[in-house]
């Protein structure tokens, strides 16, 4: 049976025998979109309606681009570092021109300016001494839990901010005892540092009694508590050794 006369009596089958819709999409095994599809057409084309229609546009624009249009792609690229999407926003709103976003990024393909390099804007330098056991850093790290226990552990460390030499130990506790016992073994295996730098916040670093063992060293003269300002914030303490 010709398409198009399956389609005509598909249409006409409710009005014919009186069937409802839904019975008449069942037994040409269509859906009701479909046939609300096709009677639409046949109101306003006749039995041309029911003919397949090419899915082609109807209009076809074929935007050519020209050297002047290049130019300002590029440039848009170079100097503004657009994407597809932004250069496509601009051509229609500033020069009229709608190109397709593939378009305009085979363009920049065919330039090597699809991906553009990365500029670094800022230089960071380390902060860092030039002498081992000039200044030391102490820091908390946790808490940490083992598996199948509740119990907070933490690791409490000393780093030399020149060699980056490390004494750190496991502890269950974070107190100024834990932190005494790991500056004294840096002390027994390096020697007294010129300056310990921790986390002000940290309240074994901020007790008296590990305040007061830093001021038992006879090198110390003075305790400063500066703040050194930080990406994150953190504020830091820095107690300074300075030769009598």
């Amino acid at each position: 049976m010709d398409i198009i006369e399956n389609r005509y009596r598909m249409i006409i089958e409710p009005e014919r025998l009186g069937k409802s819709i839904s019975d008449t999409c069942t037994i040409f095994g269509v859906s009701r979109q479909t046939w609300y599809k096709w009677k639409r057409r046949y109101n306003v084309y006749g039995i041309d309606g029911l003919k397949n229609q090419s899915k082609r546009p109807h209009n076809i624009k074929n935007v050519k681009i020209t050297k002047e249009l290049e130019k300002i792609i590029l440039e848009m690229r170079l100097n503004n570092r657009f994407g597809p999407m932004r250069i496509r926003f601009r051509l229609k709103r500033k020069y009229g021109v709608n190109l397709g976003t593939k378009t305009i990024y085979n363009l920049l393909k065919r330039h090597n300016l699809n991906l553009l390099s990365i500029k670094i804007k800022r230089k960071y330098k380390r902060f860092e001494m030039k002498h081992p056991n000039e200044l030391v850093q102490m820091d908390t790290k946790g808490p940490f839990y083992l598996k199948g226990s509740q119990n907070k552990n933490y690791f409490i460390h000393v780093i030399d901010d020149c060699s980056r030499k490390v004494v750190s130990k496991w502890c269950n506790r974070r107190n100024s005892e834990k932190a005494l016992l790991i500056l004294k073994e840096w002390v027994e295996l390096h020697g007294k540092p010129m300056k310990v730098m921790h986390d002000g916040s940290g309240r074994e670093f901020t007790s008296n009694k590990f305040k007061n063992y830093l001021s038992s060293w006879k090198r110390i003269s003075r305790y400063l508590k500066e703040r050194l300002s930080t990406r994150t914030g953190k504020s830091r303490s820095v107690q300074q050794n300075s030769h009598s």
